[in-house]
């Protein structure tokens, strides 16, 4: 029974990556739809700013639904979750584009993106949470290294989808396809959503105590203020580099500097990102036995060699 409610906790994950990361890897696509084709570089700028916009919603998602789940459950969490990016993945997918509606299809488009972020946000923590109350502590950075493997795939899969649509797209409508099939996905992982059971340490919770007690943003921060602001810097980070890396390096080199077609670098990217989720178990195991502070030391070294090298090479180009 756990199995089966981990997989489905996971295959949710891989769904709502694969509806987020979309955006990104088809940006010339969708500025070609929804935005003036007057100069294609200052719309595809503007492709990317609802995705830094959808961006910024994340911390306030984290906000909101850590608040929710610690009230109404870890379950409860994940099914709004998984409802609150199927939703705006179908409708990029079905809405119509500038020609047609003008700047409402962009404004749609930014309301859509700001909604995945902040559901995106909860639905990473909440089932990385889930996966922690429910297995042995001493494996705690395997099982959360298991909900990295499901994001990446999801993002890898995505990566794919824009490389076939960019190099087989015969009709307007062909591009909307893979969305309206993850919000497909997204409506058959919220029906099994519905039988995850809440995890043991939120039923001890819950019957220990009358009524949730709140603790307070302010008192928590007092408690742990070190420890927020270096996981703040830690996530920034990785998270910064995993973005303009994975979802803005293949448009900049295909787009900008025309090193490459579209389709290639969205294969290229897809086995950058197969290849990170193969890693990130492998990972966990690692941080389980050595440590995390080691794990991560090691791991962040290797992180700035790859990007002065990247540069280089781009320079050299």
């Amino acid at each position: 029974m756990k199995c089966k409610a981990l997989f489905t906790a996971l295959a949710g994950t891989f769904i709502e990556y694969y509806d987020y990361a979309l955006y990104g890897f088809t940006a010339s696509l969708i500025s070609a739809h929804f935005f003036p084709q007057n100069d294609p570089i200052v719309s595809l700028i503007q492709t990317f700013g609802i995705f830094a916009f959808g961006s910024c919603a994340k911390p306030l998602g984290a906000l909101i639904f850590s608040k929710l789940g610690d009230i109404f459950g870890r379950r409860r969490s994940l099914q709004v979750t998984m409802l609150g990016i199927a939703i705006p993945t179908t409708i990029i997918g079905a809405v119509p584009g500038y020609e047609t509606w003008g700047w409402f299809s962009p404004l749609i488009l930014l309301l859509c993106r700001i909604t995945q972020g902040l559901f995106v946000a909860g639905e990473y923590d909440g089932v990385i949470i889930y996966m922690l109350e429910h297995i042995s502590k001493k494996r705690a950075c395997f099982g959360s290294s298991l909900v990295g493997l499901a994001s990446m795939l999801g993002i890898g899969v995505a990566s794919l989808a824009a490389a076939v649509v960019q190099r087989e797209q015969t009709s307007d409508f062909f591009w909307r396809l893979p969305f309206l099939l993850g919000g497909v996905l997204g409506a058959i992982i919220l029906y099994f959503r519905q039988y995850l059971d809440e995890t043991p340490e939120y039923k001890a919770y819950k019957a220990s105590l009358p009524f949730p007690v709140d603790v307070g943003l302010r008192r928590f921060l007092n408690r742990n203020g070190r420890g927020v602001v270096c996981t703040i810097l830690v996530c920034g980070a990785v998270g910064g580099c995993y973005h303009f890396y994975m979802i803005f390096w293949g448009t900049y080199l295909s787009e900008i500097l025309q090193i490459v077609s579209p389709e290639q670098a969205s294969f290229a990217m897809s086995i950058s990102v197969f290849t990170l989720a193969l890693i990130s178990p492998f990972a966990g195991l690692v941080a389980d036995r050595v440590g995390i502070e080691k794990t991560l030391r090691a791991a962040t070294l290797a992180l700035i060699l790859m990007a002065i090298l990247n540069g280089i090479m781009v320079w050299l180009k």
